[in-house]
């Protein structure tokens, strides 16, 4: 691979497949002491809305009405 004039690289099309990089993708660059490191924004952050998801499944608290759930998640006043 090579760098361009305008600092642009082309993914080669394996590592396109692999990683599921497809056209339109946000990519994060960051400095590690490895080298650079390549990453798509939206899996990363996809990902940490799974395992935070995960984390707390099944861990609803039955003491709270629907109405007061859907205060806690907009914001919109403090139920206890």
């Amino acid at each position: 691979m090579r760098l361009t004039q305008k600092g642009q690289v082309t993914v080669p099309k394996r590592m396109r497949d692999q990683f599921g990089l497809k056209a339109g993708v946000q990519v994060a660059f960051e400095s590690t002491p490895a080298g650079l490191l390549l990453r798509p924004l939206a899996a990363q952050q996809e990902e940490s809305l799974k395992d935070g998801i995960r984390a707390i499944r099944g861990s609803a608290d039955s003491s709270l009405s629907t109405s007061d759930i859907l205060q806690m998640t907009r914001g919109t006043g403090d139920t206890r």
